[in-house]
């Protein structure tokens, strides 16, 4: 027991336990990638980049609002949070359906189901900011494996199997959503000795005043969020208006990757911001060598990456995950300065920051409407270095700011 316990203080452990998730949902892409066509995995990514962004409105910063609170040690109105996330969640599906129904028929049935996959993945990440914000580090971790494990060893069931069975898209996302909802179920069992979150059954009337409460108090939460996730996805979504599946699909494979790298560093940032927060000499000492190593190291590893892992169909991918595994240093740098002003009560200049970087990205791509991939990524890594350059600027002429 003293083994483990000196194992949960380490404090890459979190970190590790992110890209060791990571890699597990690398190998689930891997497999997604060799069961679907090239065509049926373009569809996939852009429908996930849609539902992910509406998926902001689902969450409407409710999983940020709890980990700042839980930082503070405030455990008021979780439950409230809670029974909000899911209402809205449900709300947000019913108009997603009606979206792809109109827009998109032959995609609403996959579409559905990956909206519900979204809900309980995001319903695992609500217990894990919880307990990362409370530092309960073993259901922090069983929060982070738990899914992509299940669905893992599902997709592995069905790859192998293969040959003797075959699955239309909606069948095949079905297991997906399976995976999910396995996952909360174990993650909400593992978290019920600390605390137990329960769903606020009311009247309509008592379930929109507590939802317009909720948004009262995470509105820019919400809304620096949903700028965040779009732009991370605007790309793919103006992809698939403006050039080929066969691009969409190779640029979602270097996104894929280029997440996993960004996602070790997230973990690290929000597991020990505090320590950050307090010794920025660490930040810069340790941080940044770190990130040049990675980006460095990925470059010069990215073309056997391609070369073995994927099928020949997405052997371009290398060249352009070269390009965008440079904007993971200002990315994490301004992720570091987002948690600095959430943490200083600061959300809503996260917001307007965003918001302008947002309008760039967009209008940018309406002028220039590109065809070719590597514009796209050339854009990506351009803005990621404009939005870190605008919130280091924003930093310095706040530094003298009481906090609030």
């Amino acid at each position: 027991m003293s083994k483990i316990s000196n194992l949960l203080k380490n404090p890459l452990i979190i970190p590790i336990a992110e890209v060791i998730a990571k890699a597990i949902s690398f190998i689930n892409i891997l497999l997604l990638i060799r069961i679907l066509s090239i065509d049926e995995y373009a569809d996939y990514s852009y429908m996930i980049s849609i539902i992910l962004w509406a998926s902001v409105l689902m969450d409407s910063g409710i999983n940020d609002l709890v980990y700042n609170k839980s930082l503070l040690k405030d455990s008021s109105n979780f439950n409230r949070l809670y029974s909000s996330k899911i209402y809205l969640s449900l709300i947000i599906i019913i108009f997603l359906f009606l979206y792809f129904s109109l827009y998109e028929p032959e995609l609403s049935s996959s579409a559905i189901i990956l909206s519900f996959v979204i809900l309980f993945s995001s319903l695992s990440s609500f217990l894990k900011m919880y307990s990362r914000g409370n530092g309960i580090v073993s259901v922090d971790i069983t929060t982070i494996i738990t899914e992509p494990l299940i669905r893992f060893l599902l997709l592995i069931t069905i790859y192998l199997l293969s040959s003797t069975i075959s699955l239309t898209s909606w069948q095949f996302f079905l297991v997906y959503l399976l995976a999910g909802i396995l996952a909360f179920s174990y993650n909400y069992l593992q978290l019920l000795p600390y605390y137990r979150f329960n769903l606020e059954i009311e009247n309509f009337k008592k379930v929109s005043k507590s939802i317009l409460q909720t948004l009262s108090k995470t509105k820019y939460f919400f809304l620096y969020y949903l700028m965040f996730i779009g732009l991370q996805r605007i790309d793919i979504i103006l992809i698939e208006k403006y050039s080929t599946k066969e691009d969409l699909a190779i640029f979602s494979t270097a996104i894929t990757l280029f997440q996993v790298a960004h996602l070790f560093f997230y973990s690290l940032l929000t597991s020990k911001y505090l320590t950050f927060y307090k010794n920025k000499k660490v930040l810069y000492r340790f941080l940044l060598p770190g990130l040049l190593s990675i980006v460095i190291l990925s470059q010069v590893l990215s073309i056997y990456i391609y070369k073995y892992l994927f099928p020949v169909e997405y052997s371009y991918g290398y060249h352009t995950f070269n390009i965008i595994i440079i904007s993971l240093i200002p990315s994490v740098f301004s992720l570091y300065f987002i948690l600095k002003n959430n943490y200083k009560s600061k959300t809503k200049i996260n917001f307007y920051i965003l918001l302008f970087i947002f309008l760039v990205k967009f209008i940018a791509y309406q002028y220039l409407k590109p065809e070719e991939i590597d514009i796209y990524s050339k854009i990506y890594v351009i803005i990621e270095i404009l939005l870190v350059i605008i919130f280091m600027i924003q930093n310095q002429f706040n530094e003298n700011t009481p906090d609030k």
